[in-house]
């Protein structure tokens, strides 16, 4: 290298000035190449430092329920809050299969602040009476299975008080025992005595509720197996033996000692179908397809022989 180029000078023009080419450092006089162009490190990622969000919301995967003005309903989203937590109590899942069952709604809601009310006044789970269903079950299986029958039952409740639910298909899928299924409504209700021996409203009014739903419900199943008109001629016969039997289904009725005195208003409502498929000739298989679409705890046996004393 001469003494020119250790002092970058350009060897043709005496130049100091250079540019930069392609490949090369280039003299910006005469255009000689002069040194060879750093070689490009291409492109190097900087070390990943991720930020987590942080958040107060402790809940794990699912959903969630907003804030509600209504206590009732804040109550209810606070229980399913706790439901989502690693360690949660045993009303809290009790109310996340309520919610699992019937979704997030004032069905749920209300079965819920059901469950919450007992439990205030007498912790389900501290009762210790044994369960038919739970035989061989292991302990998370038991659990669960207890943690089913109380929100059934509080589906059943919530029912019999006349609101329209699916207590009796979901007790059903869910296999509970029948016993198991009354004796945690008994409880409940003796609680609910308790606590609000006075709901405000008379027998009678209660009953034609109840009877009304029930018989609404069924009606919306007729629906499904027979053409309009035939099913409402099956609810108008229905009614007609109802009332004919003591019961009172309109407002103004009187509720007279009858048949179904002793019946809740779900088997009343279903048998008394029963008795008027029966008087318009339809055949017991219907009853039967009705029955499996609606299956009304109680009533299996029932059912059953009521082929024998009325279709046969």
């Amino acid at each position: 290298m001469t003494d020119k180029e250790e002092s970058g000078r350009c060897v043709e023009c005496n130049s100091t000035d250079k540019v930069r080419g392609i490949s090369h450092y280039e003299c910006a006089g005469c255009g000689r190449l002069l040194d060879s162009l750093e070689l490009d490190p291409g492109f190097t990622p900087q070390p990943l430092s991720q930020t987590f969000q942080t958040t107060s919301n402790k809940n794990g995967l699912g959903t969630t329920i907003g804030p509600s003005k209504d206590p009732k309903s804040e109550r209810w989203r606070k229980s399913h809050d706790r439901a989502t937590l690693e360690r949660p109590l045993f009303v809290d899942l009790v109310i996340m299969e309520i919610t699992r069952s019937c979704g997030n709604n004032r069905i749920s809601a209300d079965a819920a602040d059901l469950v919450l009310r007992v439990n205030s006044a007498a912790s389900i789970s501290r009762v210790r009476r044994r369960m038919h269903g739970t035989a061989g079950m292991p302990p998370l299986e038991s659990k669960s299975y207890r943690t089913r029958v109380y929100a059934a039952a509080a589906l059943h409740i919530r029912r019999s008080d006349g609101q329209v639910n699916t207590a009796h298909r979901v007790s059903t899928d869910w296999g509970i025992n029948h016993f198991d299924l009354v004796g945690a409504i008994r409880m409940m209700n003796s609680v609910l005595r308790e606590i609000s021996p006075n709901r405000g409203e008379d027998p009678t009014t209660m009953r034609i509720r109840g009877l009304n739903a029930e018989s609404e419900v069924i009606r919306q199943f007729l629906n499904q197996i027979f053409p309009i008109p035939q099913a409402v001629l099956i609810s108008e016969t229905q009614i007609r033996i109802l009332r004919d039997s003591g019961e009172p289904f309109y407002h103004g009725d009187e509720w007279n000692n009858g048949r179904f005195t002793n019946e809740t208003p779900d088997k009343a409502a279903f048998m008394s179908t029963v008795e008027a498929m029966s008087q318009l000739g339809i055949p017991f298989s219907s009853v039967e397809e009705l029955y499996g679409l609606h299956p009304v705890r109680g009533l299996q046996t029932r059912v059953k022989r009521s082929r024998k004393s009325l279709f046969d």
